[in-house]
């Protein structure tokens, strides 16, 4: 068995070198603990990172024990994603590690990506998971994978909690990484027992951050010495910093007044291999002077958002239009939600929930 697993990690690598355009950001998923007969998936993403498209012509795992659910001939352009589920049946105690073998058809002929999917099966296992829904992978588990900052002021300092449990074995130091000037992250306990929970305090200082609007960032939960950043550990912070508003009763009455509705829903068209969803919002101004937004953002970068006009004369309005491509759900976190930023006084802060 010790033979047979090394040669086909020597398979892998070398298909891995002469791999195929789709990507994925890891060669190894981990599957954590699992339950014995119970059996895990997992959702794994990957990108067409060439400049032509190709057709996702089989997938293959190395025995009976791991399944995979794909779309077989599906049509993958240029910075398209597609996601294959990945099934272990935990049906022997132990640690596992499992080959699988995605084939394209491209230009050049058909080529093959490699990944390796690993494990452990345990007699039993404690579900953390019904209060600390996101794994991070290797036991540690989190209340949330977003954190979010709203309707800040210039020089405010605004805090922000996630739990967090170590399920595993060994004592754990949470560490975040890639922290930008603005945020602090503090951890109490410092250290975690196996088991025991702890609370991490984001703490985002807005004098630092130098222009309003949103400002968003990704930070990374290490969960051990010289860890990567990936998808897995991410927590995706936002802050929403308001501008300075200013000016008399008479400057009110007069002053531009925004109306939009809260809620744009989304229609898909096109195939079923490159599904667009699409649709539109009137944003008008019931003001007395003109409407200007000097801010549209997206909270969710899987939208493309565009206005008609940034200027809006009173008893005018302007069309939003807002689309992307239905597949991008699984490649973003949050919610979708975008941004706009006017000189109404009353509502400065516009956000519209994307359906």
């Amino acid at each position: 068995m010790k033979i047979r697993s090394f040669l086909l990690y020597i398979y892998a690598a070398t298909c891995m070198c002469a791999q195929a355009q789709l990507h994925t950001p890891e060669s190894t998923i981990d599957f954590g603990e699992i339950g014995w007969h119970n059996p895990r998936s997992r959702d794994i993403v990957f990108q067409n990172k060439s400049r032509h498209a190709v057709i996702l012509t089989d997938v293959r795992t190395d025995c009976g024990c791991t399944t995979a659910r794909w779309v077989q001939g599906q049509l993958i352009e240029p910075g398209q994603r597609t996601t294959i589920r990945v099934t272990y049946d935990a049906q022997t105690l132990g640690r596992f590690q499992k080959g699988l073998r995605i084939y394209t058809q491209e230009r050049t002929g058909t080529k093959e990506t490699s990944v390796w999917i690993k494990g452990n099966v345990l007699t039993e296992v404690i579900d953390y998971t019904q209060d600390y829904p996101y794994a991070i992978g290797e036991g540690i588990y989190l209340t949330d994978s977003t954190v979010e900052f709203d309707d800040v002021r210039h020089g405010q300092q605004l805090s922000q909690q996630l739990r967090i449990v170590n399920g595993t074995k060994q004592n754990y130091t949470p560490t975040l990484m890639h922290l930008p000037s603005w945020l602090q992250v503090k951890c109490e306990p410092e250290v975690l027992r196996p088991g025991k929970s702890g609370v991490l305090t984001f703490t985002a200082n807005a004098g630092e951050v130098s222009r309003y609007g949103l400002t968003q960032t990704s930070v990374y939960v290490s969960r051990h010495l010289g860890d990567k950043v990936g998808r897995d550990n991410e927590v995706q912070v936002s802050l929403t910093m308001l501008p300075q508003v200013s000016g008399t009763a008479s400057d009110l009455s007069r002053a531009p007044r925004v109306e939009v509705d809260s809620i744009v829903e989304l229609s898909a068209t096109g195939t079923k291999k490159a599904r667009r969803i699409q649709g539109t919002v009137l944003v008008r101004n019931m003001g007395q002077s003109d409407l200007e937004v000097s801010r549209l953002q997206v909270y969710n970068l899987g939208l493309q958002v565009s206005l008609s006009r940034s200027t809006i004369k009173p008893g005018k309005s302007a069309t939003l239009r807002v689309s992307g491509w239905a597949a991008d759900d699984l490649r973003f976190k949050g919610r979708r939600r975008i941004l706009l930023i006017t000189n109404d006084p009353v509502r400065p802060k516009i956000t519209i929930d994307v359906k």
